[in-house]
């Protein structure tokens, strides 16, 4: 203990002096405030902060007994200890009534030090339990101030369901009194339809121990029903102890009878549609006729139009790439443009063309085993440099099961690059869109999701979507351009896969188009021979099939994925879901691998992680970190041999576990966009913001190079000494090191010095090249940037680096 202020009421400087000096060799650091008779002791009580009181008992102008009443007056919280020469038993019991902690004979001053300790322990205690029982009081009035203007039934019970009680609007709905309504009492408002099923509903809640939730009738003195849901939740005491309910009424009476008088409604319409329709079916029969004509002329007309539309995109294209010649810039400007407005102008008509045929009958499709990985980094790459001009962030998240699915490959990205394109045009800069690819559980389907931020779609414009030439913004000020056509055809060509497309939005909240295709899983037996073995065959001597793997996490749906995840990999996963039961479970079972998450109850996983690498029967069982929290560093140093960061797709948890097991391969691999291992240069790319992460890395890859990421500039130094990068693009603002620091530190290792490093900055103020140039960068671009013109400064620098070493080397000479 250390830091107290005690205020000492004593006439001796010696004894005062004795006093402070036993304090302090017994390790207490005390202010000690001084008072020598009655006035300063007046005074010094002004004057607030006193953990604690001495008092002298005899004193010259007055005893400790009257300076006790005095404290006790201005501070009746705080501890006083009387500290006597002399005092009789009376005396002392006289201070003890009157308030004092504690008395103490200046002959045994040896028990000062743990007086002073427990007085304060008690009075802190005090002040705890005073707080709790001032907050229990404040909860409970907020509790009945709560209920007293809640529109709803309130109702509370002990752990048995005996009612303690209800509030005012329940007993509204039931025309119980409160008093009426206790212990079984509320039984009475039941109506007698129902009244043998809610008992029976409850007391099964009561002893089962779960939640209640029913649906039922009050039957009201005056002869009224009223329709009710009810439900009510577990009350716990401090140690988890059931110690009642607490539930909820709603009145169901309004919206019963709204239902009841749709139902007549309903009837009604029923009855003038069946006299409708005869009149309808010549009407639609003739418009049928009319739409097949409409389709077979636009069909045919599509053609005719883009036999000369080819013809001048291929002139264009064909003179632009004569630059170099007599064409002057503003020529070649307005080549530019004629070769844009083409492609936009064939891309209408091709949607034109596509639409006519479906709705003529005429488009086939050619269905094929479609690789979903490679196809969804194609369509990606299709609005990335879109969305990298909005900052906007791509994500792409593919469920871990079946990795290919039946269907036309052109047509299922036309239908993805028309989602992901939309979702671009209708997301506000710096937002975010992804692509999540999921096999139904409970039904054969293979589940497309396009996701964004954007503006959102009212329900009454979310039927118009998908209706030809339509568009929702259709004003003269029109923000967003286009045919209304892409929509139209994304919900005719999933028709044709036998699917269905789903659209959920609210406005300014973004949307979802879901695309269900039909799927029908491999055979187990046969997945190995279509797809390749899930490990390769020299992981079998110590990766082995049944190795068991504890997999340490609180969230239960993602530990179960985990489990699952495992077992594809012929591991035998075992779940834990709180931090201090891993010690025994790994001690009993020994695994040959730890999965850990970080954020778990009862024991973080950085905690568990040190008991497992002090303890000698666990220290060498390898631990790869698996969670939320992005600190690798960490892991690495605690002693984990990896980190997975939230969330990860299966082939990065199955690639880093082979890894753990054969730490040969750990080499650096990076995967394109069609799906294939890159083997070109090796790229170090550090940037925090995802906005920048998905669109450069994603289009360097698809160029054939490998990418390594640092989210922060202490990452990447470290990356740098161990991969030692052929490039490394630097953004300057990071957390933990900034761009500045991390180029200084790379340049200062002499095996680093001369690797080209660009720096990335969005700052683009005067002086920022020069910085970045003195700190070590090789160059420097500003953002936004175009990546055709990262991609050109990119071979640049790679193309001069190898220039120079072969000039180095003896062997040109």
């Amino acid at each position: 203990m250390s830091g107290i202020r005690i205020l000492h009421l004593e006439d001796s400087p010696r004894d005062a002096a004795l006093v402070q000096d036993l304090i302090e060799e017994n390790g207490l650091t005390a202010e000690m405030v001084r008072a020598s008779d009655r006035k300063q002791f007046e005074e010094a009580l002004k004057r607030s902060g006193y953990d604690l009181i001495l008092c002298d008992f005899n004193l010259p102008d007055f005893d400790g007994l009257s300076a006790l009443k005095l404290a006790r007056i201005q501070f009746p919280d705080t501890p006083v200890i009387i500290v006597s020469g002399a005092i009789d038993a009376g005396e002392a019991g006289e201070c003890l009534k009157f308030g004092a902690t504690d008395y103490l004979l200046k002959q045994r001053l040896d028990r000062l030090p743990s007086a002073i300790q427990r007085a304060i322990d008690e009075a802190t205690t005090l002040k705890q339990r005073q707080a709790a029982e001032a907050q229990l009081r404040e909860s409970e009035e907020l509790f009945r101030s709560l209920t007293h203007v809640a529109p709803v039934g309130i109702f509370r019970t002990d752990a048995a369901g005996q009612c303690q009680f209800v509030n005012d609007r329940w007993c509204a709905m039931t025309g119980l009194s409160k008093e009426a309504a206790m212990r079984q009492g509320w039984t009475l408002a039941l109506h007698g339809e129902d009244h043998a099923r809610v008992i029976a509903d409850w007391n099964h809640s009561v002893q089962s121990n779960i939640p209640f939730r029913s649906e039922f009738r009050f039957q009201r003195p005056d002869g009224e029903t009223v329709w009710v849901q009810s439900q009510a939740a577990q009350l716990k005491g401090a140690n988890g102890e059931l110690t009642g309910y607490v539930g909820a009424v709603f009145d169901l009476t309004a919206e019963k009878q709204a239902k009841a008088a749709l139902e007549a409604e309903r009837a009604q319409l029923a009855e003038r549609i069946i006299e409708r329709t005869r009149e309808l079916t010549l009407a639609n029969n003739e418009l049928a006729q009319t739409s097949r004509m409409k389709d077979e002329f636009l069909a045919n007309m599509s053609h005719e139009l883009r036999t000369p539309l080819n013809a001048i995109l291929g002139l264009s294209e064909a003179l632009l790439e004569d630059v170099q010649g007599n064409l002057t810039p503003r020529q070649i400007k307005s080549l530019t443009t004629i070769a844009s407005s083409g492609s936009h102008l064939l891309a209408l008509i091709n949607d034109i063309l596509d639409l006519s045929k479906i709705e003529a009958g005429k488009l086939e499709l050619y269905p094929e085993p479609v690789n979903i990985q490679e196809i969804c980094q194609a369509s990606l790459t299709f609005v990335r440099t879109a969305a990298l001009k909005k900052e906007i962030e791509v994500l792409l998240e593919i469920d871990s099961g079946d990795q290919v699915v039946q269907a036309d490959p052109k047509r299922l990205k036309q239908i993805l690059v028309n989602l992901l394109s939309n979702a671009v045009k209708f997301t506000q800069e710096r937002g975010r869109i992804g692509l999540r690819v999921k096999c139904g559980n409970e039904e054969p389907v293979m589940r497309f999701t396009v996701w964004d931020t954007g503006i959102g779609i009212a329900p009454e414009d979310q039927l118009k979507l998908f209706t030809p030439f339509t568009q929702i913004d259709t004003g003269l000020d029109r923000l967003h351009q286009g045919s209304g056509l892409g929509l139209a055809l994304v919900a005719r060509l999933t028709d044709l896969h036998g699917g269905s497309l789903v659209l959920e939005s609210e406005p300014g909240q973004g949307s979802r188009f879901i695309v269900n295709l039909p799927h029908e899983r491999p055979d187990p037996q046969n997945s190995a021979d279509e797809h390749g073995t899930l490990l390769d065959p020299g992981v079998s001597l110590s990766l082995k099939s049944g190795n068991r793997v504890l997999v340490v996490e609180d969230d239960l749906q993602v530990g179960s994925m985990l489990v699952s995840q495992l077992g594809r990999l012929d591991l035998t996963g075992t779940l834990i879901s709180c931090g201090n039961e891993v010690m025994d479970a790994v001690i009993r079972d020994r695994p040959s691998l730890i999965l850990m998450d970080i954020r778990m109850p009862n024991l973080d996983g950085w905690e568990v992680l040190k008991l497992l690498k002090k303890h000698p029967l666990t220290h060498d069982i390898p631990v790869i970190v698996v969670s939320g929290v992005d600190q690798p560093e960490r892991s690495r140093q605690l002693g984990a041999v990896a980190h997975l960061s939230k969330p990860f797709r299966f082939e990065q948890l199955s690639d880093t576990i082979r890894r753990v097991f054969n730490p040969e391969r750990r080499t650096i691999e990076s995967e394109t966009a069609s799906g294939l291992r890159a083997t070109g240069p090796l790229i170090l790319l550090a940037e925090d913001d995802g906005a920048y992460i998905q669109p450069i890395g994603g289009y360097l890859e698809s160029k054939g190079y490998r990418l390594q990421y640092a989210h922060n500039g202490a990452v990447a130094v470290q990356f740098a000494r161990e991969q030692h990068p052929d490039l490394i693009l630097m953004d300057i603002q990071m957390p933990v090191m900034d761009g500045f620091t991390a180029i200084r530190e790379i340049r200062s290792d002499s095996i680093l010095r001369e690797v080209p490093i660009v720096a990335l900055t969005a700052l683009a103020m005067r002086g920022d090249r020069e910085r970045c140039l003195e700190a070590g960068a090789t160059d420097y671009m500003s953002k936004p940037m175009r990546l055709k013109e990262l991609l050109a400064l990119v071979k640049k620098l790679l193309q001069d680096g190898a220039q120079a070493e072969h000039a180095k080397d003896p062997r040109t000479d």
